[in-house]
Parts: structure tokens; sequence; C-alpha cells
């Protein structure tokens, strides 16, 4: 919350670090091996000096966490990366986007990741995280789970592991500051604001006008970022999505990312919409996409439930 408060314009996070109890190695039965799980968080890394980022992302410096994490390690033996955490606070859209998933699937699936599940909390606005969702990533699934609110308990107590953390935190930077004169990377407004040139005005404008025919899709500006979002219904499906110009713009293009949860099971898609023609076309192509990707794992989820069934009456 303090991190969120501290940068209401950017996107925010850290690497958690803990214990992961009663782990067990994937099994068709995961998801009932799930109840079993106790994860403890200890504490966060902070994202470092170098770190990169703005309203739509979020790139930590991992050299810095690498290395405090290998001191923290030597402090206290058996403590694990065991996840992450990170915000959406400045663009509000409320679920993890496929960049970060598929990015959670590469992590929690190197070999180079000791566990066989991973942790992802996503902070939504300045409720911080418990007014977020946190999920967990097991190693070699095609699912992932959202663990529910009641199953998260905070505990006060004495923290060695986080004193140690702040203490080696603020030993790095200060070397990384006295040699590089370094600070955290942020994507600085232009001198000449984009919102105001022709070509911002006039982009703008056109995607305004396709926009107003999604009367659930509505505007906010925060700083140089201009974001619509809200809900809209194609078909029977009722989509939440968001829209939205990132602070280089024209540099970068607008980007359109749509969610869906049905049966249990949630599905988020973007798109990069660099073509302003075609955007209100792509923007529905999306939601198509994502349609029949909801219906394909509907699907599959049925089969998987009937061949179950088959095996325990054989």
């Amino acid at each position: 919350m303090l991190e969120i408060e501290k940068n209401p314009d950017v996107e925010v996070g850290g690497k958690f670090v803990g214990y992961i109890r009663n782990s067990s190695p994937v099994t068709r039965r995961r998801k009932a091996k799930l109840a079993d799980l106790e994860v403890e968080v200890c504490d966060y890394l902070d994202s470092g000096p170098g770190t990169s980022r703005s309203a739509v992302f979020h790139h930590p410096d991992t050299e810095y966490q690498l290395e405090l994490f290998q001191r923290i390690e030597r402090e206290f033996p058996g403590l694990a990366f065991i996840g992450l955490w990170h915000s959406h606070h400045p663009n509000g859209f409320p679920n993890l986007s496929r960049g970060d998933i598929q990015a959670h699937w590469g992590t929690v699936n190197s070999p180079r990741y000791d566990q066989e599940i991973m942790i992802s909390s996503l902070a939504i606005d300045d409720t911080g995280i418990l007014g977020g969702k946190t999920f967990a990533f097991p190693r070699g699934s095609e699912k992932y789970y959202e663990i529910a609110p009641d199953s998260i308990q905070v505990v006060r107590t004495r923290n060695d592991i986080h004193a140690a953390v702040e203490a080696h935190a603020k030993s790095l930077r200060s070397r990384t500051t006295s040699r590089t004169g370094g600070g955290t990377s942020t994507i600085d407004a232009n001198d000449t604001d984009w919102r105001h040139t022709s070509e911002g005005q006039n982009s703008l404008a056109r995607d305004q006008a396709w926009l107003a025919i999604h009367p659930g899709m509505q505007p906010y500006t925060r700083r140089d970022t201009v974001i619509w979002r809200g809900s809209v219904r194609r078909g029977s499906r009722v989509f939440q999505c968001a829209y939205t110009y990132p602070e280089d713009f024209p540099k970068s293009s607008p980007f359109a990312a749509a969610s869906l949860v049905e049966e249990g099971i949630e599905v988020t898609i973007s798109v990069d919409l660099a073509e302003s023609r075609t955007r209100p076309q792509e923007f529905l192509m999306l939601l198509d996409e994502l349609g029949d990707t909801m219906q394909n794992h509907i699907e599959k989820q049925i089969g998987d439930s009937r061949n179950q069934g088959e095996e325990r009456d054989v």
C-alpha cells in the first residue's frame, strides 16, 4: 500500500521470499493437493534502482534482486523465492494480463526455479494486495488458480527477515547510487504533451468515435495516459475490457486487453492496435478470439471430467 501511495502513476511490485510447505510434484489431483499447501510470505524484495516502469508495465532490476536475495539467503538458509506481486493501480485493469500469465508460466516451469508452485499477487488499487487477488501457478499445469481471500492471513509478529532485507537493500542501493548516480527509471512525459499535438488529438478523436459504440467503456486520464475501461457485451457474453494509450504515444501503440470468466475459468488476452483505421475491427476480433479460447477451455474441462468419470467406473 505504501509503494502504491508513493507511486500513483506507475506500476510497482516486488519478489516474495518465504517458505512453501506440503508442496508436492504435479499430479492429476493437483487442485485437491493445493488445499494442503501452506505458503509463508516473510517479505518481498523491492524492484531496485534500475527498475523500468510506466502506467502499463513494470520491469524490475533483476540483477539487484538476485544479489539482494543471495545476501538474505546466506543469513536464512532454506529461504526461497516463492513468487511476486505487482500492481495495476494506474490503469485499473482488474486481472493479470496475457503477458503477466506467460511470464509466470515461464518462471514456474524454469529449471532454475526450485519450487513446485509460484504465488502471484495483483494489487488493483490503493487497498494493496489484500484488496486485490492472489493466484497459484503450479509447475507443469495448464491452469492457474485464484486463492480464496479467507485462506489468506496476516500475522503480525517479530520479523527478522524483514529487518535483514531492509538493511541489505539500503546497502545495495547506496552502493549503486554512489557508483552510477542511478535511480528508478520511469518513462518521462515528452516536453510537449502528446495529447496536445495534432497527431494525438486526431487519434483520440477517431478512437472516441468508435469506443462510443460501447457505452460500458468509460475514459479515464492519469498523468500522460488515457484509458477506457469497462464492460462490453458481444453476443451472449460480457467482457471486462481496457483500452490504453501509453505515455510514450505515438512511439508505442495503444493496446487493448480483455478478460472473461465462465464456469470457474478465467482467461485474459491483449493485443497492440497499431493501425488506427482497423482498431474497431481488431478490438472485436480480440473479443471473438477470447470467446473462442474460453469455449475451448470449457470443452476441454468437460472432456477431462468425463474421462475421469470413465476411469472411476472402470
